[in-house]
């Protein structure tokens, strides 16, 4: 099955703390636009496919960042 990449940066009151790194299964996506996936992909799927995601696997990690990253994260 395709899987769509999707990195975003999160944020804690306005200040980014995260680089985000997702695989969301593509047939699940694929009828929306990136706004509509970036802005809240749950609620996305939710409001628009009536689709409520049953299970989600996270894994936290540190590590340095490479110079792309450090600077859309401010360090």
């Amino acid at each position: 099955e395709q899987v769509l990449r999707m990195e975003r940066i999160r944020y804690g009151d306005d200040v980014p703390i995260c680089f985000e790194v997702a695989t969301v299964p593509e047939r699940l996506v694929k009828q929306f636009t990136k706004d509509e996936i970036m802005s809240s992909l749950y609620r996305t799927l939710e409001e628009k496919a009536s689709l409520v995601p049953g299970k989600a696997q996270q894994t936290v990690s540190a590590m340095s960042a490479s110079e792309r990253i450090a600077e859309y994260l401010s360090v």
